[in-house]
């Protein structure tokens, strides 16, 4: 029996691509979690409180946010995103992402549903494909700070 991978170590292994080749990014968290407190309540009896926490107001919203740019042979640049979706290799996405979806490719997104780290490889020579056709442009990718750097700040 094959050992089933979870969406949590697909994007943990993109995370970590992303991260070796220092292309910055940012991981949208997106859900609720529950917090738990531990009290007394005005009787003197212990009491078990939690409530839900929302991190995102935006239902749908992609794991991902990889950010790119275009280049132009003129040397204008224009920055643009690329909305990564991670799944396990069986996982599905709900009707709000696929709405989110809709939304960004029909206004000229890119976002791409990905299940391992040739996936991501793959949209990004999608997008630059794109982005060589249609706008005569060059793709390239903002670089994260590296440790030299965030010392300096």
């Amino acid at each position: 029996m094959k050992p089933k991978i979870t969406e949590k170590q697909v994007q943990s292994s993109i995370i970590s691509f992303l991260n070796t080749r220092r292309i910055l990014h940012n991981r949208i968290n997106n859900g609720q979690f529950v917090i738990k407190e531990n009290g007394v309540d005005k009787y003197g009896r212990n009491r078990r409180k939690s409530r839900a926490v929302r991190c995102n107001s935006i239902n749908g919203i992609p794991d991902i946010e990889v950010f790119a740019g275009i280049m132009f042979q003129n040397n204008i640049k224009i920055q643009i995103p690329i909305y990564l979706e991670v799944k396990s290799p069986t996982g599905k996405q709900s009707k709000d992402q696929k709405l989110f979806q809709s939304r960004i490719v029909e206004n000229g997104g890119f976002y791409y549903v990905v299940r391992s780290i040739d996936d991501v490889i793959n949209s990004f020579e999608i997008t630059e494909k794109h982005i060589k056709s249609i706008l005569s442009g060059e793709l390239y990718f903002l670089k994260s700070y590296s440790m030299a750097e965030k010392a300096k700040k």
